[in-house]
């Protein structure tokens, strides 16, 4: 949201989060719900995006984390 703020971002992109669609049930309706300008991907598309250098910033929030502190490294961040 901060960087919606400070008008960093233009547009939103949200990926689809396979196998139970978090990012389409969630994450875009909280975009839509702020009246923020987004669109949803299928989660193959970000990797491409991020090549054309169609991506400014990577926002990635966990649902669950392991009793270690641990948390599950996304393919994303690795490409971003």
């Amino acid at each position: 949201m901060r960087l919606m703020t400070w008008r960093a971002l233009s547009v939103w992109s949200c990926n689809q989060t396979r196998p139970y669609n978090q990012g389409a049930r969630l994450t875009a309706y909280e975009i839509a719900f702020e009246k923020m300008p987004g669109t949803l991907i299928c989660d193959s598309a970000a990797a491409a995006l991020m090549a054309q250098g169609k991506v400014d910033a990577v926002v990635v929030g966990a649902d669950r984390i392991a009793d270690n502190g641990r948390g599950y490294t996304s393919p994303l961040l690795i490409s971003a």
